[in-house]
């Protein structure tokens, strides 16, 4: 008699002002597959991205799309990861000579650094790190913020929607995690550029370790055009300031190339390799809508949430 193999099924959210955005995973062993994708334009006036004020201006609007997208089982509770935009959770790249040796202490420390820092209220603040970096006397960190009452308001929204939201990162971050398994970084120094409809994202690794983390906002008034150029310029303050660096490659995804204006980069970085990564090979899917398959790019952060739905349970 065969054992029935454990299977388990995740819901993945990426939610801005423009679009909702849907993937259900399914856990086989240790396997993931993709088999629904789908997402619906969100209607003017329904979300205002901010880090700092309430975000949801219409719950009715927001929740009409939200049943069209989610297509979920009302009377069973599932587990989700939530993909925000990098207009609401802020990462900081920062050195500190000392941290204290308990995780809670050294939150409670960035807390009190960043409230300070940006004029913040502490107790609306969450904050989470990760250690990047480890010098002699100091140790580099990358930190994330988001406002409580921003945060918790989306969380209140999917609970009523039986969804238990486990797990919460920026598109950018998001995105990043999906397609490094797809990124050399033992060259000595390499960037990622990812991103969505509203803003890129500045990675740059130095022999394996995250040195530079910059969100860019797609500004219509500004143009793609311009966004490229800013990308471009703070490539080279970045690298005047470190000669000793040298760049070998970049890397990026199809969508990113379809949303903005790459050719101003790689006409800057000439010398380096310029990679697209076919977001479609980073991930299974069980899916027969080929329209859909090929869009993977679109649901990458959305892809990304929902795994981390499983993994931190």
């Amino acid at each position: 008699m065969k054992l029935l193999k454990s299977q388990k099924t995740f819901v993945g959210i990426q939610i801005d002002n423009l679009f909702l955005k849907v993937t259900h995973i399914e856990k086989n062993n240790s396997n993931f597959i993709i088999n629904k994708m789908a997402y619906n334009k969100i209607p003017d006036s329904t979300i205002s991205t901010s880090f700092k004020n309430s975000n949801i201006i219409n719950y009715e609007q927001l929740n009409k799309t939200a049943l069209l997208s989610l297509d979920l089982n009302s009377s069973k509770i599932q587990k989700a990861g939530l993909s925000l935009s990098d207009q609401v959770i802020k990462y900081f790249i920062y050195n500190f000579k000392e941290i204290p040796e308990k995780k809670s202490s050294v939150v409670e420390m960035l807390t009190w650094w960043i409230g300070k820092k940006y004029n913040l209220p502490k107790d609306n603040l969450l904050v989470s790190y990760e250690i990047i970096n480890t010098f002699d006397k100091e140790k580099q960190l990358l930190i994330s913020a988001g406002m409580k009452n921003v945060i918790n308001e989306y969380v209140a929204f999917f609970e009523k929607l039986n969804l238990d939201v486990k797990l919460i990162n920026s598109a950018g971050i998001n995105q990043f995690n999906l397609y490094c398994k797809a990124i050399d970084q033992e060259d000595d120094c390499i960037i990622f550029l990812g991103g969505d409809n509203l803003s890129i994202t500045l990675f740059i690794f130095s022999n394996n370790k995250l040195v530079f983390f910059k969100t860019f906002i797609n500004n219509i008034k500004t143009g793609k055009k311009q966004l490229s150029l800013n990308i471009v310029n703070t490539i080279n303050l970045f690298f005047r300031q470190k000669t000793e660096l040298k760049l070998k490659k970049i890397y990026t995804g199809n969508q990113i190339k379809e949303l903005y204006d790459i050719n101003t980069v790689e006409q800057n970085y000439e010398k380096a390799d310029i990679i697209y990564i076919d977001e479609k090979k980073l991930v299974e899917c069980n899916l027969n809508n080929r329209e859909i398959i090929n869009q993977t790019g679109f649901f990458s952060p959305a892809i990304t949430a929902a795994k981390s739905a499983d993994i931190s349970i």
